[in-house]
């Protein structure tokens, strides 16, 4: 039977309830009964994959209102089949290498006590894709013949300096994305007091009064339009 509680779930088909498993197969048609071999002969697996098998058991025997029966016949309480789908949800947008790398260390990011590592990972990914679309971009910049741009267009196009205040501003967006309303500067303030005294050398309070004003760039980076 299954163990998900607290822990990896483990199942293999000797222990299921082969005869009853094979009797809710006879409801569907040939292709989906074919479908349903493969996933029962995946069941041993990391909490993440063992989440997307229950969803695609829920497409193929819900339609049928058998969903309830096999959770019943495998020995899952609903609720936490949900929530192992709600794990496999959490970390879809994880390459399948960093997922198999956590797991070679003994680690299932799909846990929801692995929450904050997901999040980390998913902020340097989009700093990352963020850096290979400006890398993109130079390349095309050098290799391909850019259509005339018009005055306007050149006008609203950012200086060096500008655009590394705006790439400063955008990294500060993305380091406090997940991070509540309430609570961004908080957030920002002590890793601004960290990096004071640990990269620049300072030790001392400083009093610093804060502004809030629009920027006049975009967030495409460009200048904006007044």
């Amino acid at each position: 039977m299954l163990e998900a509680v607290g822990q990896i779930v483990k199942m293999t088909s000797s222990e299921l309830e082969e005869s009853v498993l094979n009797d809710l197969a006879l409801h569907l048609d040939a292709s989906d009964r074919e479908a349903e071999a493969g996933l029962r002969a995946q069941w041993r697996q990391s909490r993440c994959v063992q989440g997307q098998l229950l969803k695609a058991y829920r497409e193929l025997y819900k339609p049928h209102g058998l969903f309830a029966k096999f959770l019943e016949t495998v020995g899952l309480p609903s609720k936490t089949a949900y929530r192992l789908m709600e794990d496999a949800d959490a970390v879809v947008s994880i390459p399948k290498e960093v997922l198999a790398a956590a797991e070679a260390r003994g680690i299932d990011l799909a846990a929801r006590k692995n929450r904050a590592v997901v999040n980390q990972i998913s902020r340097s990914m989009e700093e990352e894709f963020q850096l290979f679309g400006e890398r993109v971009v130079g390349i095309l910049n050098n290799v391909v013949e850019m259509p005339h741009r018009s005055k306007k267009e050149k006008e609203d196009e950012l200086t060096p300096e500008e655009r590394k205040h705006w790439k400063r501003r955008m990294k500060i967006r993305a380091a406090v994305n997940d991070v509540a309303e309430d609570k961004k500067l908080k957030v920002l303030i002590e890793a601004l007091e960290e990096e004071m005294a640990e990269v620049w050398g300072l030790t001392d309070p400083i009093a610093i009064i804060l502004n809030p004003r629009a920027s006049i760039y975009t967030l495409d980076g460009r200048r904006r339009v007044a």
